[in-house]
């Protein structure tokens, strides 16, 4: 990446209520660079312990990279469900919770 130009780094999250999607990049101008990426499987417990596993994961990968912003996909929830909100919008509520917790005033050093 160019020298002089400052390192702007994206947490994005692809929230599931089975698989959850992280990734990391990191932009220098016009540049991009690939730091981390990772599919969350949280397997087949309550929702409180899938969440609990997506929580974790996301607050791991912020610790780890010191995103500065996060983007979260919105999850789309049909109009006829029949029940309250879905895995999924939970999921990324708890990845938005993960975000909160954690300060971005480190920069990330990609491998």
């Amino acid at each position: 990446m160019t020298v002089g130009m400052s390192t702007t780094t994206v947490l994005g999250i692809d929230p599931g209520s089975r698989v959850t999607g992280l990734g990391i990049v990191a932009s220098k101008g016009s540049q991009l660079q690939h730091c981390y990426s990772a599919s969350i499987r949280t397997g087949d417990g309550s929702l409180g312990e899938r969440l609990a596993v997506i929580y974790s994961a996301v607050s791991d990968a912020i610790t780890r990279y010191r995103p500065d912003s996060i983007a979260i996909e919105q999850v789309f929830v049909s109009k006829k469900s029949a029940f309250g909100p879905s895995a999924g919008s939970c999921s990324r509520q708890c990845g938005a919770c993960g975000g909160s917790s954690s300060t971005a005033d480190g920069r990330v050093q990609c491998a």
